[in-house]
This record gives structure tokens, sequence and C-alpha cells, in this order.
């Protein structure tokens, strides 16, 4: 655990303190992040909502949801065995296990992060979680999170590096009550997706560009999105550009 802690420390610049006894407050952060490694898992405290690896409603997610219907952002990806993805979003890495799922074992999937702490908790819990599902357990395996800003990423690439490239962007509009959100909040990267790294996403995939959307923002209609896939019972959206 001591190793763990030094390593993450040097890896999203922060200061090792031994905690012994102390508690969050006598640690005396005023107010900065404070990444907590327990035995069995990373904790982050930033807010009223400790961020730690989950997979959350990921199970129910691949059985269909309570309705047995297919994921509407799997038929917004439209995904083949063996596709490369590039997550630009990958927050706490549900959405890319999901992909990582659809793509198999010969796919690829390439998660970018721009908040460092997110980046290094969602990369050890997927590298790590004893998920009991041997299939999702793989899946978490195979998702390769990156600590980068996407625009940046993105203008770095060649034209055609992946088959598909999918933005998940903090909405302008929160939902309200998301426990697989409210605890990122904080910590996360709140741009908006810019017309620049959509027309850049456009260069980099080979088939098609997806942002995930509120139900009712102008977001998409903002970036020139017109194509909508999204579940019927769903507050969000998926926009598809080919």
């Amino acid at each position: 655990m001591c190793i763990q802690a030094a390593a993450l420390a040097h890896e999203i610049d922060g200061r090792l303190v031994p905690r012994g006894e102390l508690s969050l407050v006598e640690l005396g952060t005023e107010g900065a992040p404070v990444v907590v490694v327990e035995s069995g898992r990373v904790v982050c405290h930033a807010g009223p909502h400790p961020f730690f690896f989950h997979p959350g409603m990921l199970r129910m997610r691949v059985m269909g949801g309570p309705n047995r219907e297919p994921d509407p952002l799997l038929r917004a990806l439209d995904l083949r065995t063996g596709d490369f993805v590039l997550d630009a979003t990958v927050g706490r890495g549900g959405d890319a296990v999901m992909i990582a799922l659809a793509v198999g074992a010969t796919g690829r999937v390439v998660g970018l992060e721009a908040s460092g702490i997110i980046a290094a908790i969602t990369r050890l819990g997927l590298a790590t979680y004893e998920e009991p599902d041997a299939a999702i357990r793989e899946a978490m395996r195979r998702v390769h999170v990156i600590h980068a800003n996407h625009e940046r990423y993105l203008a770095s690439c060649r034209e055609g590096s992946f088959d598909i490239v999918y933005f998940d962007p903090m909405f302008d509009r929160p939902l309200t009550h998301c426990p697989s959100i409210d605890p990122i909040r904080t910590i996360a990267t709140h741009e908006t997706l810019s017309g620049e790294a959509l027309l850049e996403a456009q260069r980099v995939a080979r088939r098609r560009v997806v942002v995930k959307n509120r139900k009712g923002s102008d977001t998409l209609e903002s970036l020139g999105i017109h194509t909508i896939v999204g579940g019927r019972w769903s507050r969000v959206e998926y926009g598809v550009v080919e």
C-alpha cells in the first residue's frame, strides 16, 4: 500500500502523507482533494461524495437493463468485433467496458481522461477490481486509460487511427441524483465539447463519431449533429456523425 501510495502521489503530482490516526481535517489539506490508499481500493475525498472505482450498474447494463433492451450506447456506436475505439472522456469507465465487451479480445479500447485523479483511480480499478463475471472482468482489463486532454490527443493522432470516437462530456445541465456522476463532479474537467474537437474526431474516426447528450439540451444542435439515437425511457441520447 505504501508503494502504491507513493506511485499515485507521483502520478497525480501530489504530496505523500502517512495518515496514521489523523482525520481528513487533521491532515490540513485546506480543501484540496485527498486520495487515500485503503486496503483493496483507492478513494478520493473532494466533496460530499467520495470517489472510488466501482462497476455500479454495469452487470445490469450487460443484461439489457430491467426491460432487457439493447443498450442505446451500443446501438449508437454500431460496433463490430475487432474495432478500435477511442472513448475520449472515459470517466469511471463504465461505457468503455461496455465497448470492450462489444469489440471483443481482438478489438482495442483507449480511454482518455483529463483529470489526473480520475484517470489514476479508474485505471487502477479496471486493472484490479475482482469482478465475478469473467467476461466483464476480462473486458475491464482490456481498457487502456490515458491521462490526456482529448483535443490535444486527437490532434496528435493520424487520420483514421480509430474506427469510432466517442464523447461523453459533462452535461451543461447536470442530471440530478446520478450516483455514477455525483462523486466526480468536484474533480472532473467541465469543458464543453468544442466544434474544433468534433472536427478532429471526424478526421481520426474511420466510421463515426458519437456524442452523448442530455435530452432537452441544445448541445447537439449547436454542434450541427442531427442524427439522434436514444432509449425510449432514458434521460440521455446520442448524436451520431457518420
